[in-house]
């Protein structure tokens, strides 16, 4: 009966999977290793989409501040700017220098912590 059981999971299973990923936006090519990558449907308008273009071609920024310059260079990481003014270097880019430092030092509560889930007891 094992055996039975076994197989009809093991079928269950098997047909399942293309039905799985229907919706996804790729599919396995048969008997090639690789994928057929498709067009999914959108729920934005080409006009909505033409308008985030065009913002981000008029500022190449991303969600978490790189860069887009294009070529071989693609994406780069957002940096200070700094300038001489008076002899001096000031610093003239928009991100702050006010963060607070990391600290090495455990509070009791992270020592605690740590010791649970790395002492192996």
């Amino acid at each position: 009966m094992t055996i039975k059981k076994t197989l009809i999971a093991l079928s269950f299973g098997i047909f399942a999977v293309p039905f799985a990923s229907a919706d996804s936006g790729m599919h396995w090519v048969g008997g090639e290793a690789g994928y057929d990558f498709h067009v999914m449907p959108s729920t934005k308008s080409r006009a909505e989409v033409l308008e985030e273009l065009r913002a981000f071609r008029a500022d190449p920024v991303a969600a978490d501040g790189w860069r887009y310059v294009g070529g071989e260079t693609g994406w780069v990481p957002p940096t200070h700017e700094y300038t001489f003014k008076n002899g001096r270097l000031e610093h003239v880019g928009n991100m702050a220098h006010n963060s607070p430092r990391p600290s090495l030092q455990m509070t009791e509560e992270e020592r605690r912590h740590y010791e649970e889930l790395y002492s192996g007891s």
